[in-house]
C-alpha cells in the first residue's frame, strides 16, 4: 500500500517537470485558509472545501513531493532532475485529501492546486492553458510509466475555461485516475490536479469544483 501512496504522489509531481526555464518577475502569495475556505487574491479565487476533507500542511505537501521525486528518479533520471529544478519555481497553493495521510484507508482521493510563472517553456511560448496541457501530455508520455492518456479537452470552472487532460494507471490492482485543469492568468498558469479512484470520488471532487468562484 505504501507503493500505491507513493505512485499517487508521483502522478502529482510529474507536472513539475514542465518548468525550469521561467523566471518569476512578480511575487504572488500562497493564499489563505479560513476554516474550510481557501482564498487567493492574486487569482481572485475562492474555493470552499468540504468539511470532512483534510487540508495538508506545508510540511506534508513537501513530503509528498519528495516521495514522488524518488519514484520518478527510478523511472526516468533526466525527468527527475527537471522536476527537482522546477519545484523551486512552483508555488504549491493548496493540497487537500479525503483522509489524513497517516490513516490506513486503501485509497485517498486528493486535490492539488499549483501556480507557475512560465514565460517561455523549453523554447515554446505558453499562450494558453491548452499549450501547457499539450506539453504536459508529451512529458507524461516521456516518463516511460504505464499511463493511459486521453485526448485533451476543456471545462468551465467558476466562469473560466480550463484546458483539461485525463490520465490513468494501475498499481497493485487499483485504478488511479487523474485529471489536470490549467488556465493562463496574469502570466501564471494556475493548475488543479484531481486524483481519484472511483466514481464516488469524482462526484465529490466535481461538487467542490462547482463551488470555485473567480472575481
Amino acid at each position: 500500500m505504501k507503493k500505491l501512496r507513493v505512485l499517487t504522489a508521483l502522478l502529482l509531481i510529474v507536472v513539475l517537470s514542465l518548468t525550469g526555464c521561467s523566471n518569476q518577475s512578480k511575487k504572488i502569495t500562497l493564499g489563505e485558509i479560513n476554516e474550510n475556505t481557501y482564498t487567493n487574491d492574486f487569482f481572485g479565487m475562492t474555493f470552499t472545501i468540504d468539511d470532512d476533507w483534510y487540508i495538508l500542511s506545508r510540511e506534508e505537501m513537501a513530503a509528498i513531493s519528495d516521495a514522488g521525486s524518488e519514484v520518478l528518479a527510478e523511472a526516468n533520471e533526466d525527468m527527475a532532475k527537471k522536476a527537482d529544478l522546477a519545484k523551486e519555481k512552483t508555488l504549491n497553493l493548496l493540497f487537500i485529501s479525503q483522509h489524513p495521510l497517516d490513516q490506513t484507508e486503501d485509497t485517498n482521493a486528493n486535490f492539488f492546486c499549483i501556480a507557475e510563472n512560465l514565460g517561455l517553456l523549453n523554447g515554446v511560448a505558453v499562450k494558453s492553458g491548452k499549450d501547457y496541457i499539450d506539453i504536459l501530455k508529451r512529458n507524461l508520455t516521456d516518463t516511460g510509466l504505464p499511463y493511459t492518456i486521453h485526448d485533451p479537452s476543456s471545462e468551465v470552472i467558476g466562469g473560466k475555461t480550463f484546458a483539461t487532460l485525463e490520465v490513468e494507471t494501475n498499481v497493485e490492482g487499483f485504478s488511479i485516475k487523474q485529471k489536470y485543469y490549467s488556465i493562463l492568468m496574469d502570466n501564471y498558469v494556475l493548475s488543479f490536479i484531481a486524483t481519484y479512484f472511483s466514481d464516488d470520488d469524482l462526484t465529490e471532487l466535481n461538487d467542490m469544483l462547482a463551488k470555485v468562484k473567480f472575481e
